[in-house]
């Protein structure tokens, strides 16, 4: 999740950095096929990999492929990925309801956080 400064006498905000999730959070994520409508949406780069709905609140660990967008639902919404070549993780941050990132090639993401 991300990590902000605020400073109240000067009126500013400083990013930190990303930092894990404390505690986990126990899986209580619906994930659909095809997404919903108010769902957090991995969207695909191509066929024949379909895209991805999730609702809820939690934590999900999984291995979804060539994702081209993921995009904020109903309740906000960030992501663990990484690139499709593999490498280190990163973490988006945390999306509005209709608030995406796309990614200039395909990335696979490890966990979807709600």
């Amino acid at each position: 999740m991300a990590h902000y400064q605020a400073d109240p006498a000067k009126g500013t905000i400083e990013f930190l950095g990303f930092v894990n999730p404390d505690p986990e959070i126990t899986t209580t994520i619906v994930q659909h096929n095809p997404p919903q409508s108010g769902d957090c949406v991995l969207s695909p780069w191509s066929t024949p990999y379909a895209a991805y709905g999730f609702r809820g609140a939690g934590t999900m660990n999984g291995a979804w492929d060539n994702r081209k967008r993921i995009t904020g639902g109903t309740e906000r919404c960030a992501g663990t990925y990484h690139a499709q070549s593999g490498g280190a993780s990163f973490n988006t941050p945390i999306l509005a309801t209709g608030a995406f990132i796309d990614f200039t090639s395909p990335a696979v993401f490890t966990q979807v956080r709600i």
